[in-house]
């Protein structure tokens, strides 16, 4: 016991010693090394004949990279994957206000980086703090290609609670197929195939997929979050699915919401969360049970299947052995509560504040300029595969970078944002949604019946910007009646929001049953202030989704673009 209290006081000065590094330090270089091979990460002993995990630096997931506001931080993306495989990493909810050419997105900020070549991303941590990861931005290549991104608070919390460390866990999925193999089915027009559901749900790339293949051969079995008994811990969850929303819930404790995506809210009491694909939390965690090994819970929400195995482990120290190969028993879980629209977020609220402290959490404006609706529809176009659309037009990629052809002159900077105005915020010569610097626009996304799985749920992503959702509904959004409501009680700024189905939700089998295709099942109104000029996505965070053209562009203040600076960092 003498020498776990001296490595423990070890580690904790280490961490000390860290934050204290990055209190004086003003820029961090990174290198992510992007590489594949063949593993099994839920001890199933089938392996993709290509190998098709992506590694970054060697692992999976990739490392964790660190900031604090003030920093400058410099990334060196260097693709070492196959001949024919472009990547981008997209750096999570960081607003990368003066950079917009750092956002990591395909033909939108950047070119995909080649296979053998490399590209170099800088971006400065102004007003952000909190919880983020970075992923892929190219096909199914988030998969697996994923790491966190933590952002120090350089000053005490603002809140009343102290906690001695955190952690990391984050939340993902494992498919036994190829990602090349599944990437061509979401594209082909003979042989469609939707990813569907993973095989198994993993925290932080570890699971089991059943006890069967518990102990088979270089099986890690599950995750290990060690704990001191008597101690609080933030617990830094990040949403690095790509399909489902997940829940999370740990055995016989309760956890309490500081942070969602990068803002700390009114701390909430709660002994569940529902985490969306892209979404991030910190909970306070208190080890106040008797010592022991207690299952964390991390299954899927809103599906029709019943069994899952998304388990990791919370260990006291001093405690037997974790059981990090047993998949427990039922009784050995938490309970997850019914499915609810919204979940608990009108219990949600911004942190009040003492003046002056940094960084502050913006205020929701009172009004908006401009409203553009973005309904979810299909496309269907002989001899291609099927494609989701915004209002019938499913997103097509550029053959170049729309923001590298700004910067050289190829695309004008001067757009009519007036007639897009009067077309739904909508230019149809330039592609995209239009926005004047500084102007205030609510988005309202409208979801509908998609045949044969009803109403999904969406969770939205806004690049380059954090939102508010100050409105929700369900059924059909009418602008005459809804333009002014209002009904989201304490709105609080995040960069992801999940957009619920109110009808027909997909968590149920319509099996022989006929679906009103097309109609309107839930809706929500995100208010964005668009002050950061640059050309930035707005997409469904289910990635097969995104691929299959559940996404827009909104080019934002093109007229006043910052200065092109990635040539000062190229060398």
């Amino acid at each position: 016991m003498a020498s776990h209290g001296l490595l423990f006081a070890f580690i904790a000065f280490l961490l000390l010693s860290i934050l204290s590094s990055f209190a004086s330090a003003e820029t961090r270089n990174y290198t992510l090394r992007i590489t594949s091979d063949a593993i099994s990460a839920d001890c199933y002993p089938y392996k993709a004949p290509t190998p098709s995990t992506i590694f970054i630096n060697g692992q999976f997931p990739g490392p964790p990279l660190y900031a604090v506001p003030g920093d400058t931080v410099i990334v060196r993306v260097e693709n070492e994957l196959p001949e024919g495989q472009d990547i981008t990493i997209h750096f999570h909810g960081i607003r990368q206000y003066g950079t917009p050419f750092s956002d990591g997105t395909p033909f939108v900020a950047q070119n995909p980086i080649a296979a053998g070549k490399s590209y170099v991303q800088v971006f400065h941590v102004l007003d952000q703090i909190g919880t983020y990861f970075y992923h892929a931005h190219v096909g199914l290549k988030s998969l697996t290609a994923y790491g966190p991104l933590i952002l120090y608070d350089q000053y005490n919390p603002p809140f009343d609670y102290e906690y001695h460390q955190d952690k990391i866990l984050m939340l993902g999925q494992w498919y036994h197929a190829a990602r090349g193999d599944q990437e061509d089915a979401l594209f082909s027009a003979t042989n469609f195939t939707f990813p569907g559901d993973p095989d198994s749900y993993l925290i932080n790339g570890r699971g089991i997929y059943s006890s069967k293949y518990a102990s088979a051969s270089g099986c890690k079995g599950y995750d290990v979050t060690e704990v001191e008994p008597g101690k609080t811990y933030r617990f830094r969850l990040i949403g690095t699915m790509d399909v489902d929303v997940m829940g999370f819930a740990i055995k016989d404790h309760t956890l309490t919401i500081i942070e969602v995506d990068g803002n700390y809210i009114e701390p909430v009491e709660t002994d569940f969360v529902e985490v969306a694909p892209g979404q991030r939390y910190s909970v306070l965690f208190k080890a106040d049970q008797k010592p022991g090994n207690y299952y964390i819970r991390a299954d899927p929400r809103w599906l029709t299947a019943t069994e899952y195995n998304g388990f990791g482990i919370i260990h006291y120290r001093g405690a037997s052995e974790a059981p990090t190969h047993i998949v427990p028993h039922t009784s050995q879980l938490a309970t997850y509560p019914p499915l609810v629209v919204n979940w608990i977020q009108d219990k949600f609220r911004p942190l009040k504040q003492e003046k002056g402290y940094r960084p502050p959490v913006a205020d929701v404006p009172s009004h908006a300029d401009q409203t553009i609706i973005l309904k979810i529809t299909t496309q269907d176009v002989n001899g291609t595969a099927p494609k989701l659309a915004i209002n019938n037009i499913s997103y097509q990629f550029a053959n170049n970078s729309i923001l590298l052809d700004l910067y050289s002159g190829k695309r004008s900077r001067h757009p009519d944002y007036q007639k897009a105005m009067n077309n739904n915020g909508f230019d149809s010569s330039r592609g995209t949604y239009l926005a004047r610097k500084s102007e205030v626009i609510d988005i309202v996304v409208q979801s509908t019946v998609l045949s044969p799985v009803g109403c999904d749920y969406h969770p939205w992503h806004t690049h380059g910007h954090f939102h508010w959702m100050v409105a929700h509904g369900n059924g059909t959004y009418n602008h005459t009646e809804h333009a002014d409501l209002f009904n989201v009680r304490h709105p609080f700024p995040r960069d992801t929001s999940i957009v619920y189905p109110t009808e027909f939700p997909s968590d149920v089998s319509y099996t022989n049953v006929t679906l009103p295709f097309g109609q309107g099942c839930g809706w929500a109104k995100l208010r964005v202030l668009f002050d950061n000029p640059g050309v930035w996505n707005i997409h469904c965070h289910i990635t097969p989704h995104m691929l299959m053209g559940m996404q827009v562009v909104m080019e934002v203040g093109v007229d006043h673009l910052p200065p092109f600076i990635l040539k000062d960092y190229l060398h």
